[in-house]
């Protein structure tokens, strides 16, 4: 991408760039394209839920984590709606599951561990919101793997001055709680973070 990127025609007819994590690993080139090309919009648009429920919503805040805090504006779900055995699907052969499922025989809406996580940053994330900068924008291995850090954190200052933290703890072991401290105004405050949880945290 970075060669068509520098392409001068190609690039001034871009408005911005996408990624699917389903073939190779876009953490790798994100990075790059930011440093190079820093008011180009990048954006995740495509991964979904699947009918095993592997996809935990501790998985989803360590994928959405890196994927923000790496320079993407958006991370979207693939498919709003199916049932409970990923139909209609007209890709077939994947192990689809919608952001919400609707049972076919009984009409039940059943949510998501995506939709679970989105909750953390839609009511609270305006639009227009800064990303700041964490230190947690790691690496994501493969397509299918989270980062090996327990502890994800991505946070953002809105329009009207307050901040939102967004924090996963991945870690289930022993009933490991993590801490979180955060600096603010030249204060510090300190967070419990709950194993395997995820904590939305907003500041005024």
């Amino acid at each position: 991408m970075l060669w068509e990127l520098s392409d001068e025609n190609v690039r001034k007819n871009t408005g911005g760039v996408a990624f699917h994590s389903y073939g190779g690993n876009p953490l790798q080139f994100l990075p790059k394209i930011r440093e190079k090309h820093p008011d180009l919009p990048m954006y995740h648009t495509e991964q979904g839920p699947h009918l095993d429920g592997s996809r935990t919503i501790t998985w989803w805040g360590a994928k959405v984590t890196s994927f923000i805090n790496a320079g993407c504006s958006a991370f979207t779900s693939w498919c709003l709606a199916l049932d409970e055995q990923g139909l209609p699907n007209v890709s077939r052969g994947f192990n689809c599951a919608g952001f919400i499922e609707i049972h076919s025989e009984t009409g039940k809406f059943t949510p998501s561990a995506q939709w679970e996580y989105f909750r953390h940053l839609g009511p609270y994330v305006m639009r227009g919101a800064k990303v700041l900068d964490t230190g947690y924008a790691a690496e994501v291995p493969h397509p299918g793997a989270v980062p090996a850090r327990e502890r994800h954190v991505t946070a953002f200052r809105n329009p009207d001055g307050s901040h939102v933290i967004v924090a996963t703890n991945t870690n289930g072991g022993n009933n490991r709680k993590m801490q979180l401290q955060v600096k603010l105004g030249g204060e510090y405050v300190s967070f419990q973070l709950p194993p395997k949880s995820v904590s939305t945290i907003v500041l005024k």
